[in-house]
């Protein structure tokens, strides 16, 4: 073939192919373009209705390379969605023998996509997903699209984000993002790598680099958070919870390694470190200040399995920060403001209407997740704690406070140990080391409090009390353990230097050197509660009677200015109630049994203040000492009590005995005595009480008090040797009583007066009360035996005649004899007057008008019955009823007389006839009869009639005595015929002095019993 044949072959092929060439350049690099820009634009706005923005498009149809310039998607408000500046899409020609798309290169300058949750919580990017088609089934096991990408980048992209679906909108942009992805395939053939890098506005950075396989789907790789802020994070949650983060860094580095193929879902997690620094936590409120401040936290290696369900963490150590917590005025913790807010089922929402059970399915509950921090240590930690409940508040604070707890699993049993160290407030010091589990349900720990000063209970003591607590230092050591037996705590407490004072009065009030409880042994089931030693070194207290006559006591453990309460009465003793007391064999404190096996008392002293007495009145107990051996609630046990001290730094006090302090109403042997206290201290006592000052005097007063069963039986002692009242001091208070009568009668020939006072009663008894004070005693005996000094001269001299009623003598109304039981009284009498030579007795002329003027008065009247029935007639006595001149004398002869009656005038029918005889005498003929006779004389007419003439005789004699005046002069004289008749059973047998027998003529109004007459004698 010559040459010009070969061009000629040559020019019929060249020019289809140029022609295929020139039509397929021109098709690449104009038609393409036009169809992709109509295609996506018709595609956008009839699936989205939306207008797509597309700058220029190239596409290279020889290096299947495409180029769109300016690509932006508006969002359905408008603002942009998606957009990107310039993206490069090079497809390789291998797409051919590889049967899918393989890029050689995409490209992504300026990316960016805005993703918005919206108010009704849609995310505006699902706006983009198309349903699928209608009538459309799946197609089941379809294998994934092949696409290969040699390299994907995307250059200074923007990642905006918004999320309004809360009340507090949260916004965060993400620029520039650079990511880089190589040799990834679908087909699994190969791993891809990636990184990925973003920097958020705020200057928040993170990387993510790692390879990626898409099948199966598996990818590991390594990231890294540096200087993410915590507002970021708050701002994002911040409706989720109550708390803000107003401050504060965080930090994290790790890898991972994800894998899909296996089940279930493979991913390990590895967390290098997590760091947080200058975190700062308050209320969403307006607070101030932050609750929780973390200076750094370190999180080291922690490990998650999603397959294991499991978290290790190999550290966490916080350093530095602190707590600030207090209780509100309303009670509130104000940390609770950080917790998640309760809970609650609406109360009015309607139930649920039941539906039918669905068959049961079985189902694998998955295994629960298990954490383990076996290292978890923080120092340099402070908490300040206080209570505003109070004023001032309370504030404890915790400084220096180290802490640090091994072994931490929620998989395991394992104990934990734990150990702490702080300084607490001022000079305080607490430690703490031991084993503890997870729940807290069982503890083994070993504490040391050390030098805690007591001073910041001050707040809650003025709370509750009128005192100030000066002083105090308390140290403890304890051992805890605490598992399913209960709780046991054993030990040793120490307070020193406690010192109180009285806000009024500014005194000390109680106070001591030492408290010393030792060999402390407490166990809850069964609850029971064993001291080995109390020793109290040095105990004070000050008991002061004030001048609005309160004690202090009562007033100081009140809070000021509240009034000391009555104590409410007891209610009586019954069936019902009796039982609430004690049950024998139980523990008087309830369910816990206590025991003490010593309390010893090393130079203790109380002093007792009388401020509203004039003078004031002190008086001190001092040198006391002693013990008190076996304390026990068990109401069978003794407990042995020995003391000793000295009153007013003199006079002896010796208690002794046996008693049971948890159980004192079962059984109480006790025992004290005071020897020859000075009587002349408690003058101001005594002049305010009594009126009288003493001038001497001592006394010796011993006192044993046995309870048994709640029963009491107290026998009080007092020897009052040489007592002499000196001079009489004014005071409106003061008995009236004659005292000076008292101790006559009470002492014996050497001036001695020695008093046994029994006391006997139950403790259920609402109106049994035990005053046992010295004083008190003395004066209510004083008292006593002034106000009755018969029943004294009865109890000393006896006889059928004795006690109170010695000093009354009874007559018959209108008589002036003495009954023999009289005659028997007056000769006890006599007998105690010769003994107590100091005595006088007075005895008043008596007579009781509204008594002896009756009686008087029908005396007279008999006698003119009697001289109508033919019986001799008192001449002392006219018919018509007036009194002669011998009447005064004569009017106990007239009482007498109408004792003895003729028996005609018991006669009731005799004795009417001779009333009405008197009647008509008295009153004239024609006077008409008193209905009664009236009636009677009607009666009487009748056939074998025999009518009683009781009611008749009655009305006829009330209505005759007004006849028949008794004169003032006659009951006078029948007054002093009944002193004569007392003063004679006295005298006349010679053996008292007359002039120790006084007749008084004064206003005396003695009271009537039984229709007679009682004359009251007196003692001088």
């Amino acid at each position: 073939m010559d040459s010009t044949h070969l061009r000629h072959v040559l020019l019929r092929v060249a020019l289809p192919v140029l022609i295929l060439i020139l039509l397929y350049a021109g098709l690449g690099f104009l038609l393409v373009p036009r169809v992709i820009r109509s295609n996506a634009e018709s595609f956008v706005s009839s699936h989205y209705h939306r207008t797509l923005s597309l700058g220029g498009i190239n596409f290279n149809p020889f290096t299947l390379q495409l180029e769109i310039h300016d690509l932006a998607l508006p969002d359905a408000d408008g603002k942009p969605l998606l957009g990107v500046r310039h993206l490069l899409l090079n497809l390789g020609i291998a797409s051919v023998w590889r049967l899918g798309p393989s890029f050689q290169a995409i490209e992504l300058d300026q990316p960016y996509a805005r993703a918005v949750i919206r108010s009704n919580g849609t995310l505006n990017l699902s706006d983009l997903a198309l349903p699928p088609s209608p009538g459309a089934a799946p197609e089941p096991n379809r294998k994934p699209l092949r696409v290969f990408i040699t390299r994907f980048s995307v250059r200074d992209g923007n990642v905006a984000f918004e999320d309004h679906a809360h009340p507090s909108p949260f916004s965060a942009e993400i620029k520039p993002i650079a990511f880089e992805l190589r040799d990834f395939s679908t087909t699994g053939q190969t791993g891809g790598t990636y990184a990925l890098n973003g920097v958020s506005e705020r200057g928040e950075r993170f990387g993510w680099s790692g390879s990626l396989r898409a099948n199966p789907l598996a990818s590991h790789g390594e990231f890294n958070v540096t200087d993410l802020q915590a507002t970021t994070l708050s701002s994002f949650i911040r409706d989720s919870v109550r708390f803000d983060l107003p401050s504060g860094k965080i930090s994290l580095k790790g890898d991972y390694d994800f894998n899909a193929a296996t089940s279930p879902l493979g991913l390990l997690l590895n967390l290098q470190n997590i760091t947080i620094t200058d975190l700062g936590v308050r209320p969403k409120t307006d607070a101030a200040a932050n609750y929780v401040s973390l200076r750094k936290v370190e999180i080291l290696d922690v490990r998650a399995d999603l397959a294991q369900r499991s978290v290790l963490v190999k550290q966490v150590h916080l350093s530095g920060g602190a707590v600030h917590a207090w209780l509100q005025a309303q009670g509130k913790l104000n940390l609770m403001q950080l917790m998640p807010a309760a809970t609650s089922t609406a109360t009015h929402a309607p139930a649920p209407t039941p539906t039918p059970a669905a068959p049961a399915t079985p189902t694998t509950t998955a295994a629960a997740w298990s954490l383990s921090v076996p290292d978890i240590a923080v120092d340099a930690f402070s908490v300040s704690a206080e209570d505003r409940q109070v004023t001032p508040a309370v504030a404890l604070e915790l400084d220096r406070l180290s802490a640090h707890l091994s072994g931490f699993t929620t998989a395991g049993t394992a104990p934990l140990q734990l150990t702490l160290s702080s300084d607490v407030d001022r000079g305080g010091h607490l430690d703490v080391h031991g084993q503890i589990s997870a729940d807290l349900a069982a503890m083994q720990l070993e504490t040391s409090l050390s030098k805690l000063d007591l001073t910041v209970l001050q707040p809650y003591i003025a709370a509750r009390t009128a005192m100030a607590l000066r002083s105090g230092v308390l140290s403890t050591r304890l051992k805890i353990d605490r598992d399913t037996n209960g709780l046991a705590a054993s030990g040793e407490i120490d307070v020193a230097k406690l010192h109180t004072v009285d806000n009024a009065l500014k005194q000390d009030f109680v106070s001591f050197e030492r408290l010393q409880v030792s060999g402390i042994d407490y166990h809850s089931k069964p609850a029971r509660l064993h001291v080995r030693a109390v020793v109290l070194r040095a105990p004070y207290a000050r008991v002061i009677v004030e001048s609005n006559r309160t004690v202090n006591v009562e007033t100081i453990l009140q809070p000021s200015g509240a009034t000391p309460a009555a104590a409410p009465a007891a209610a009586p003793a019954t069936a019902s109630n009796a039982g609430a007391h004690q049950t024998a064999g139980k523990p008087a404190t309830g369910d816990m049994a206590i025991s003490l096996d010593s309390l010893r008392i090393r130079d203790g002293s109380a002093h007792y203040t009388d401020l509203w007495i004039q003078p004031h009145f002190s008086a001190a107990i001092v040198a006391l000492q002693g013990s008190i051996q076996g304390v026990s609630s068990k109401p069978t046990d003794r407990a042995k009590v020995e003391l000793n001290g000295k009153e007013d730094r003199y006079a002896p006090v010796h208690i002794w005995g046996e008693i049971n302090p948890l159980a004192a109403t079962r059984y109480t042997d006790i025992h004290m005595s005071v020897k020859g206290a000075e009587l002349a201290s408690i003058t101001p006592y005594s002049g305010y009480f009594a009126g009288y000052k003493i001038d001497k005097g001592k006394a010796s007063v011993e006192i044993a008090y046995k309870i048994e069963n709640r029963k009491l039986t107290a026998e009080h002692h007092f020897v009052i040797d040489q007592l002499q009242l000196g001079e009489r001091v004014q005071s409106p208070d003061a008995t009236k009583l004659p005292l000076k009568i008292a101790i006559a009668l009470l002492k014996d020939r050497n001036g001695v007066i020695d008093l046994n006072l029994p006391v006997t009663g139950s403790l259920d008894d609402p109106q049994f009360k035990l005053g046992p004070l010295i004083w008190k005693a003395m004066l209510g005996l004083f008292s006593k035996v002034a106000s009755a000094p018969f029943a004294a001269l009865g109890h000393l001299f006896g006889g059928e005649a004795g006690g109170e009623q010695l000093k009354y003598i009874d007559f018959r109304a209108g008589s002036a004899a003495l009954e023999p039981a009289e005659r028997g009284k007056l000769a006890t009498l006599l007998t105690a007057l010769k003994e107590k030579s100091q005595l006088q007795l007075e005895v008043p002329a008596s007579f009781v008008p509204d008594a002896d003027r009756p009686a008087l008065a029908k005396a007279h009247l008999q006698k003119r019955l009697l001289s109508l029935a033919g019986a001799p007639a008192s001449a002392s006595t006219a018919h018509d009823g007036s009194t002669a001149n011998t009447a005064t004398s004569s009017a106990p002869a007239a009482a007498e007389s109408a004792a003895a009656t003729e028996p005609a005038l018991t006669n009731p029918v005799r004795r009417y006839h001779l009333l009405v005889q008197l009647y008509h005498a008295e009153l004239g003929k024609d006077a008409a009869l008193p209905e009664a006779a009236q009636a009677f004389a009607a009666a009487s007419k009748q056939k074998g009639a025999t009518p009683d003439a009781t009611g008749a005789d009655t009305e006829l004699e009330s209505a005759l005595l007004p006849k028949f005046p008794v004169a003032d002069d006659e009951l006078s004289a029948l007054g002093r015929h009944r002193a004569r008749a007392i003063q004679d059973a006295l005298l006349s047998g010679g053996q008292l002095d007359p002039s120790r027998v006084f007749v008084t003529t004064g206003e005396s109004k003695p009271a009537a019993e039984a229709g007679g007459v009682r004359v009251e004698l007196a003692l001088k």
